[in-house]
């Protein structure tokens, strides 16, 4: 899941600048720094659990990242994930399904 509106890269930027981190220091062993910059800058999109190691890396918890952001638009977001993380769980089941077809069809034609 990604997500590039409401200008969280520059509001990250922000904060990791007010406490003097480097985007060196908080994109290793996380993300390039070129891609944690592109983001910052609103040039690309970020992966959620991306998103979530970066906030640890400058010592701020979701909650406190979140906290000028209406409860609305928050929601927003939650029902985006859930719906996403359900259309992940069908995909798989579907990709299952797809395999386990293409396994027994195999089995009984080899050729």
């Amino acid at each position: 899941m990604v997500y590039q509106s409401y200008n969280f890269g520059s509001k990250f930027k922000e904060l990791r600048r007010s406490k003097g981190i480097s985007i060196e220091k908080v994109a290793k062993d996380i993300t390039s720094k070129s891609h944690l910059s592109n983001w910052e800058n609103g040039k690309a999109t970020l992966d959620i659990t991306v998103f979530v190691k970066l906030l640890s890396g400058i010592n701020i918890q979701p909650a406190e990242f979140f906290k000028d952001y209406e409860v609305y638009e928050l929601h927003a977001y939650t029902d985006d994930i859930v719906e996403m993380y359900a259309n992940l769980g069908a995909l798989a089941f579907l990709i299952a399904a797809c395999y386990m077809t293409y396994c027994w069809d195999h089995r009984l034609n080899p050729n």
